[in-house]
């Protein structure tokens, strides 16, 4: 073992490999050595045996996060996002369990869960950061979003107000909560003013003028959705 530690300083990867496997032929339920060898085997691109070895580290010491870092970069080199995405969620709740007040890492596993269309519990960890900056209008405007995804209209109405609230300048908050007064064909002049601010602060986004296109289209000003709907589309 000692001996591959030194391998491993001198950048000799394949030799590091061959004594850490020398090394479980004497004591195989050291999960120290089956870490080392997977990450050693990880190095060398042998994928399939890293992650073996690394299974086996995960059996007798489940909460050690080196493991599931490497694990995280094997299956994201092989394409296997899933299976990289439960790693990174295992990595995330240990670091949110030890670093409770760390905002980053309830964003981080919001989003991830979001990408996985999870949005419950993207809201969920939303909702803590929430708790820990009650005044962030970015995660009120995050969680005014994903009410929409689960249905709760109302909901994502009233939070993003306060988003808008909060920040006047918050231009996500005012095209998105303009675009679902559109989309339900009511206060469709508010819906404009908030979608115009909107663009006043970024005046190229091709969501926001789409988003206007659609106001105007409600409002029966055909000629004028069209002409913004395709600057939007240009």
């Amino acid at each position: 073992y000692a001996m591959g530690q030194v391998c491993d300083l001198l950048g000799l990867t394949e030799e590091a490999a061959s004594e850490y496997e020398q090394a479980l032929e004497f004591d195989s339920s050291s999960y120290l050595i089956h870490l080392r060898l997977g990450a050693t085997y990880t190095r060398l691109g042998l994928f399939a045996e890293a992650i073996e070895e690394l299974n086996v580290v995960k059996k007798y010491n489940p909460e050690e996060l080196q493991t599931h870092y490497l694990l995280d970069l094997i299956y994201s080199a092989r394409k296997e996002y899933e299976m990289a995405a439960g790693e990174y969620e295992f990595i995330l709740k240990s670091v949110s369990k030890n670093e409770p007040q760390n905002i980053e890492v309830y964003g981080y596993l919001g989003q991830l869960y979001y990408s996985q269309k999870k949005y419950d519990q993207a809201i969920e960890q939303f909702e803590k950061m929430l708790g820990l900056e009650p005044k962030n209008a970015d995660v009120i405007y995050l969680l005014g979003s994903l009410y929409i995804e689960v249905g709760k209209r109302d909901r994502a109405i009233s939070t993003l107000k306060k988003s808008i609230e909060i920040d006047a300048q918050h231009d996500g908050s005012l095209n998105t909560l303009g675009y679902i007064y559109a989309e339900n064909n009511e206060n469709l002049d508010q819906a404009e003013e908030f979608i115009k601010r909107a663009l006043a602060i970024s005046p190229d986004n091709g969501a926001y003028l789409d988003s206007l296109g659609w106001v105007y289209y409600q409002k029966g000003m055909y000629a004028q959705a069209l002409e913004v709907c395709q600057k939007a589309d240009q």
